[in-house]
């Protein structure tokens, strides 16, 4: 019997020391996840609130809409704005989940020049002298290895802009002079025979207009007027085709027309924008450094494409769509985008030292899809940095070839009178109205 209670006494205790060692395995698991997720809490806190983000800017001397750096006169201290950096601001402040401090720093040397290339800039962050970078920043795929992109908040590709063929001069023609010389010799051509066939008829029946024959070839010619007032109405027709075409032509015809590896070819020169990646493209498609002419504002951008290759310019200027769009914003009726230049490219978007901010980086990307979206949020942005990138659509008419309407004006006015006095005179008799 004793043996007996000291072997159930034994079997209770081993099951007390299993249950205590559970319990105490137990314990540990969710005092080392909470120790886990407390650490994972303070080093959000600490990204996010209490370190402030050193974020580098490129200093730029033109095209600064997108992305600026200027001096305060008085106090001296850098200003921040454009495009890019208004965006950034909107993205931190109206669509991020928590709070996030950061410093803009310019990317300049003490002289206030930029400190070299973005890739130079991109490298920084890469080497911890910055957290990150904001501005016009493409994404590309050689610069991942650097750092770690946002979700793109731009338009996307790199385009070819061109001059436009323009009529020589800028003196006003009339718009008669401007007509197919064909077109003028079939109406000149259709009333000189309709006179003719007119003129005859009446002779021909001037002496038989109370016979019966005279009947009859007052018919044929009210039948040869009908027809004559509907060759007028075709001929109207297409005089209102042709003038529409002659306005909107010279928008439609590029000064050079032609694609990419033409201009390889042809060793003619292109121009792209000082410190763009679009450089290494255009080598990589096989042009060489004698015809990739660099320009850095618009009026260098301006002088370039004046001069043309035969002057030491470019014929072309290639680049990422958004600053060509903005170009034709300002210069829209004497260059235009060439569609099917078309290459490919990745948008602006936002850099931060690789690895290190990969939550913000997710966060920061799904607060740009925010912001995307919000149309009002970013017409607003747009409309006090760049203004709409797609206005030069809306003007394509705006500034073509002078035309004195006037002088037309009055031409036409005093041939509809001319006509309708005709008619008056002699459509009576030839409709049989009078006898």
């Amino acid at each position: 019997m004793m043996k007996t209670i000291i072997n159930s006494s034994s079997y209770f205790s081993k099951i007390i020391l299993a249950c205590n060692m559970l319990t105490l395995i137990f314990l540990i698991i969710i005092s080392t996840n909470h120790i886990a997720i407390k650490g994972q809490q303070e080093s959000n806190n600490q990204t996010t609130n209490s370190t402030r983000l050193r974020i580098a800017v490129p200093v730029k001397d033109g095209f600064t809409e997108f992305a600026d750096v200027r001096r305060d006169p008085t106090t001296g201290e850098p200003i921040f704005r454009g495009f890019t950096i208004d965006f950034f601001k909107a993205v931190i402040n109206t669509a991020m989940p928590y709070t996030v401090l950061f410093d803009f720093i310019p990317y300049a040397m003490p002289n206030g020049t930029m400190n070299g290339t973005y890739d130079d800039m991109l490298r920084a962050v890469f080497s911890g002298d910055y957290d990150a970078a904001v501005g016009d920043i493409s994404i590309r795929h050689y610069r991942t290895q650097w750092v770690d992109f946002s979700m793109a908040f731009s338009e996307t590709g790199v385009s070819m802009l061109v001059p436009l063929r323009r009529a020589a001069g800028k003196r006003e023609t009339s718009f008669l002079t401007r007509l197919p010389h064909g077109l003028i010799g079939a109406v000149v051509g259709v009333c000189f025979i309709a006179a003719l066939f007119f003129w005859f008829w009446q002779r021909k029946t001037a002496h038989h207009q109370a016979t019966d024959p005279g009947e009859k070839a007052a018919g044929h010619t009210r039948l040869v007027i009908v027809l004559c007032f509907l060759m007028l109405v075709v001929l109207t027709t297409c005089l209102g085709a042709i003038l529409i075409s002659l306005q909107i032509e010279p928008r439609q015809k590029p000064l050079i027309d032609h694609h990419i590896n033409d201009f390889v070819r042809n060793g003619k020169n292109v121009g792209y924008q000082t410190g763009s990646f679009v450089r290494n493209m255009l080598t990589q498609r096989g042009f060489s450094e004698s015809q990739l002419k660099s320009y850095s504002t618009v009026e260098q951008l301006l002088d370039l494409l004046s001069r043309g290759s035969d002057g030491g310019g470019i014929d072309a200027v290639i680049e990422e769509t958004p600053y060509l769009k903005f170009f034709l914003t300002q210069h829209c009726n004497a260059y235009t985008l060439v569609p099917s230049a078309v290459m490919h490219a990745d948008g602006f978007g936002f850099a931060f030292r690789k690895e290190r901010l990969t939550d913000l980086v997710r966060d920061i990307s799904i607060a740009t899809l925010q912001v995307t979206n919000n149309e009002d949020q970013l017409r607003d942005i747009r409309d006090r940095t760049i203004g709409d990138l797609n206005s030069c659509r809306e003007d394509l008419n705006s500034e073509l070839d002078p035309v004195d309407w006037k002088a037309s004006m009055w031409i036409l006015i005093a041939g509809v009178i001319g006509v309708v006095a005709l008619l008056l005179i002699f459509c009576p008799v030839y409709l049989g109205f009078t006898r």
